[in-house]
């Protein structure tokens, strides 16, 4: 009898550790290199000291830390201790020409006459060990593990301007690139019936390795996520 009263209590717990969600997650860009060189390579193209303060001013409003978002979403397998959680999000320039927010042949400027378009494409992993509290519609959980984040663009841009298009032709649009990995640790909420919640999570990022590409874009040392899940 005791016996399967000590069952029946540990069932519903063990069958939460069981989980699926959706939603929005978000790294860090450290963006503080990439300003420098931002500036670097506009005083080597030449940039007229006015056009250079004005680049200055307007670099200095642009936060050095930038959340960069992606849609993802997470599995959560029970352990005889915790769970372990995959969790993976993805963006790419299809996704946003899908959801409209970009056009699918990109913008025409007309002053200056510039075409402009970009490839996009990004991602995050993470693999991680989870304890979590469960208190019937209120969870709190703490995990530990893995992550790698990394993307690139690959802007495009042409100008029926012979001037404009061979400042264009100058810059060094290759090497937009993003790439890191390390530790993890981090801690979320959960608020509704096991069959669905809502879920918020906020993470530190330990790098243990960095490949900023040429504009010097680093992952920071934060992540985030919003959504829904499914436990049982």
């Amino acid at each position: 009898m005791k016996r399967g009263l000590l069952v029946a209590v540990l069932c519903p717990a063990v069958a939460l550790g069981q989980g699926i969600g959706l939603g929005v997650w978000a790294d860090a860009l450290d963006l503080a290199g990439t300003k420098a060189y931002v500036l670097d390579l506009a005083d080597d193209l030449g940039a007229p000291p006015e056009a250079l303060a004005e680049l200055v001013g307007f670099l200095a409003e642009v936060p050095d830390l930038l959340p960069f978002p992606l849609l993802g979403g997470f599995i959560s397998v029970p352990l005889p201790a915790g769970a372990l959680e995959v969790e993976w999000a993805v963006l790419t320039d299809g996704i946003l020409r899908g959801l409209g927010l970009w056009p699918l042949g990109g913008v025409d400027l007309a002053d200056p006459p510039v075409h402009v378009d970009f490839g996009l494409s990004a991602y995050h992993l993470g693999l991680s060990w989870w304890g979590r509290l469960d208190l019937a519609v209120l969870a709190v959980g703490m995990g530990a593990g893995l992550g790698f984040s990394g993307g690139g663009v690959v802007p495009e841009a042409t100008s029926t301007d012979p001037v404009l298009a061979d400042l264009i032709a100058q810059l060094p649009l290759a090497g937009i690139t993003w790439s890191a990995g390390g530790a993890t640790l981090a801690a979320d909420v959960e608020l509704g019936l096991p069959f669905l919640r809502l879920f918020v999570r906020g993470g530190l990022f330990f790098p243990l390795f960095q490949a900023p590409g040429a504009w010097g874009i680093r992952v920071g040392g934060y992540t985030g996520a919003a959504g829904l899940v499914i436990r049982f």
